[in-house]
């Protein structure tokens, strides 16, 4: 297992689609926001570290517009010509081929990270928040 993963966070404000940065995490950084989640979050997933981690990650590279975001494990399907650190428009990800030529929505595409890596998130859980019991 590699000690860095690559995340797809895929930002919205309503209806509105903010865009795409793509980052790359190690195991340190994961590591650190793990202590940090433990205090606060006490019943996260496991792995919510990573997820934490990536949003972090966004921030310290001043690409994260606010809004929801949504987040992906990309590692495995990234291709290797994709920029890391940019936040990316819909121009631009449907140059790389990432959208298709229509006029998606965000509800339809979420970013478009690769279906294979898709997962669902929200911004109450961004930093390992558990979902709420039914």
């Amino acid at each position: 297992m590699s000690d860095t993963k690559t995340f797809w966070l895929s930002f919205v404000d309503r209806d509105q689609f903010l865009g795409v940065v793509v980052v790359d995490v190690t195991v340190e950084e994961a590591g650190e926001m793990f202590t940090e989640q433990l205090d606060r979050f006490p019943n996260a997933r496991p792995g919510a570290e990573w997820f934490g981690a990536a949003v972090r990650k966004a921030w310290q590279h001043g690409c994260n517009p606010g809004g929801q975001v949504g987040c992906a494990d990309i590692t495995e399907h990234v291709p290797e010509d994709t920029p890391r650190y940019v936040l990316m428009q819909k121009d631009e990800l449907r140059q790389r081929g990432f959208l298709g030529h229509e006029d998606e929505t965000p509800s339809q595409h979420e970013g478009n990270a690769p279906d294979s890596a898709r997962q669902d998130s929200h911004a109450g859980r961004a930093h390992g928040e558990a979902p709420e019991d039914s």
